[in-house]
């Protein structure tokens, strides 16, 4: 009995037909089936093509009861080797097949428009590979288990682009973001690391207006020691928090504070005006010393 297979997840578009120099098979399906070309059917499914121990094995055509069909080499019951699947819904895979998975070089296209076209490992999309989406935004780079993995480019569909490391889908790692689209960050800049899609550890941001902040940065806001450089020249060098500036330096702020409690009139009253001051300053009170 000749074993039938289970439909792949992905629809794609047939190959042409082809001619067999093998001999015909037998009528009788209760027969084997070997070096032979032939006809199998069975509960709708049905197979055209080259047969190897009763397996199908060579050049060869399954088409499925929902309309999916595969066109291409066969081993052992199994797509490997190069083939193009398809399904009524229109997705389309052109290329190569191993243990009736996408492996290897491939191309598929999708009804939406989307396109991918590159390396497959295990039905997923692996190695380097490029896909084009519809809304004519563009990823060229490297792929770990259908999502961006590795060094990849990514230009948006307003024109922005990313150049820099991945990590499932998600921009991580060192990476420069550009502005090159009409709206108000046009020609701004971001040089630096990422983390989950955002500006997080250290990195460069140029404003199209030619100011600069060169330093810490936490879920895209500037966050800890920076520089900032003014379109004058100016510079605000320190502590920055959640976009603000804070102070120039830890020791400075304490400083501060600790003057600003010594204007107090009792012990009391100068630990709560500096422990308010510290709060001020996203700061915490030194340790009492122990006595």
């Amino acid at each position: 009995m000749k074993t039938l297979l289970t439909p792949l997840l992905l629809i794609l578009i047939a190959l042409p037909s082809y001619a067999s120099e093998l001999p015909p098979c037998p009528k009788d399906q209760t027969q084997t089936y070997h070096n032979c070309f032939g006809t199998y059917s069975i509960e709708g499914d049905k197979y055209v093509g080259e047969f190897k121990d009763d397996k199908r094995h060579g050049e060869g055509t399954y088409t499925y009861p929902d309309g999916a069909k595969y066109v291409g080499e066969w081993k052992d019951n199994k797509k490997t080797g190069k083939g193009t699947y398809t399904t009524a819904s229109g997705n389309k895979y052109v290329g190569e097949f191993k243990d009736d998975k996408k492996h290897g070089k491939g191309a598929a296209t999708y009804p939406n428009g989307d396109r991918h076209v590159g390396g497959y490992k295990d039905d997923k999309y692996h190695g380097k590979g490029t896909y084009y989406y519809v809304d004519n935004s563009m990823y060229v780079g490297e792929w770990k288990d259908n999502k961006y993995n590795g060094q990849g480019t990514m230009t948006f569909t307003s024109g922005n682009k990313y150049v820099g490391e991945w990590k499932d889908s998600k921009k991580n790692g060192k990476g420069t973001y550009t502005y090159l689209s009409g709206n108000k960050y046009l020609g701004e800049k971001y040089v630096g690391e990422f983390k989950d899609d955002k500006y997080n550890g250290k990195g460069t941001y140029t404003w199209a207006n030619g100011s600069l902040y060169v330093g810490e940065w936490k879920d895209d806001m500037n966050h800890g020691k920076g520089t900032y450089t003014t379109t004058t020249g100016e510079l605000l060098s320190g502590i920055f928090a959640n976009n603000e500036y804070l102070y120039k330096s830890v020791e400075s702020a304490r400083s501060d504070c600790a003057k600003e409690a010594g204007k107090s009139g009792t012990e009391y009253a100068a630990k709560q005006i500096e422990k308010t001051c510290l709060a001020e300053k996203q700061l915490e009170p030194e340790p009492e010393p122990e006595s």
